[in-house]
């Protein structure tokens, strides 16, 4: 582009090179001074043109000299300043190192001290994640390592869990004192129900005898009734192990599909579902089944655990419910027990009947109630 500039500047100064002449002899020759004077002009203009753009540019187009001495000065001084920097790396990248690996030292014992036995699958995804973003500060912690680390949180995991087994089983042991000392007692207290029961029988029985009432029949059918009680009672007695496992839900408190799997030894089992159909949850359980067994807790075990992975509370594992088919449930007890008699579908009678009760009727009702739940408080 500069060059085809310097061509077209040369043609107009060539112009007005030649138009001025023309017009200075001519203007000279007629003594025409106006002519003469603008022929001179357009003269000077063309000198101006060439002063500017031609005059000491002979070397304008040649390339430019090197300098090798000015370069290689600067090529040295930048090699000077790498070496210096590599060198401060070299000396800083220890300290930076103990510096990392002390913070991941750090992280790790957090995580450690902040471990129980129901947190640890959180903790693990937490130390994971923040061994990962070490690499935004320059340190890459290797597979291997993160492995190490996370063996630290694991063994320290299953030093809980063995620490928790032991607590857990001092507290079985002293909640089976407890429990036979309970059945003991209600043993005693159903012995003598029965007893009296079978005295008042008794006597009812000789006097129908005596009197050749109708009513013999039916006093002998309750006498042996009563007897049979009696049996059981002390059977319960000789086996400690025996006892109930129920299979129980709450739609109106857990939803579709949500069971309660649990064992008790009672004599009344369905006071174990009564008690826990108390305060705590705002309607009450429905039973699907109730399994008699001689050895209950061996059959809640085997059930807890083919249901494992089905648990609600995947985190604390003495939670019994399980999200599952009702069928998987009893394919499970067929499975460990036997064939059994079992509810399908569940009543919940008071909550379909809570949804469709109307807020004017709820308003009634508690106007009327009101003052009787004053007086219990």
């Amino acid at each position: 582009m500069q060059f085809i500039k310097d061509i077209l500047l040369a043609f107009l100064a060539m112009c007005l090179l030649f138009f001025g002449l023309g017009a200075l002899v001519s203007g000279m020759g007629s003594k025409n001074y106006v002519l003469a004077f603008f022929g001179g002009f357009l003269l000077f203009c063309c000198l101006l043109i060439f002063v500017n753009n031609f005059s000491g540019q002979k070397d304008k187009y040649k390339p430019p000299s090197p300098q090798p001495d000015s370069k290689q000065n600067e090529i040295e001084e930048l090699r000077a300043k790498l070496d210096k920097f590599t060198k401060s790396y070299q000396e800083i990248r220890p300290f930076f190192l103990n510096l990392a690996n002390a913070y991941i030292q750090e992280v790790v014992n957090k995580a450690v001290n902040k471990l129980t036995v129901n947190n640890y699958l959180v903790q693990k995804a937490k130390l994971e994640k923040q061994l990962n973003a070490m690499h935004q500060y320059g340190v890459t912690v290797g597979h291997a390592n993160v492995d190490k680390y996370l063996l630290v949180l694991k063994n320290e995991y299953e030093r809980l869990l063995e620490k928790e087994a032991q607590r857990q089983e001092q507290a079985r042991i002293r909640e089976k004192i407890r429990e036979e000392q309970r059945i003991e007692r209600e043993r005693q207290q159903e012995l003598e129900r029965i007893e009296r029961e079978q005295k008042l029988l008794e006597k009812a029985l000789m006097e129908a005898r005596l009197s050749h009432s109708a009513d013999v029949a039916r006093l002998e059918q309750q006498l042996m009734e009563l007897e049979a009680k009696s049996q059981r009672a002390q059977s319960m007695a000789e086996l400690t192990k025996a006892g109930y496992v129920y299979i129980i839900s709450n739609v109106g408190s857990f939803g579709e599909g949500v069971y309660k799997v649990g064992m008790t030894r009672r004599l009344e089992p369905m006071d174990r579902v009564k008690e826990l159909s108390s305060a705590s949850v705002p309607f009450s359980f429905d039973v699907h089944a109730m399994i008699s067994s001689e050895n209950a807790p061996a059959l809640e075990h085997a059930l807890h655990k083919a249901l494992n992975h089905c648990r609600v509370n995947k985190v604390n594992v003495r939670k019994e419910f399980f999200r599952v088919p009702l069928e998987t449930i009893l394919n499970a007890v067929e499975q460990h027990h036997g064939k059994i008699e079992y509810v399908a579908t569940a009543e919940a009678l008071e909550f379909y009947q809570s949804a469709d009760v109307k807020n004017e009727d709820m308003d009634y009702v508690y106007s009327k109630t009101e003052h009787e739940v004053s007086e219990d408080e």
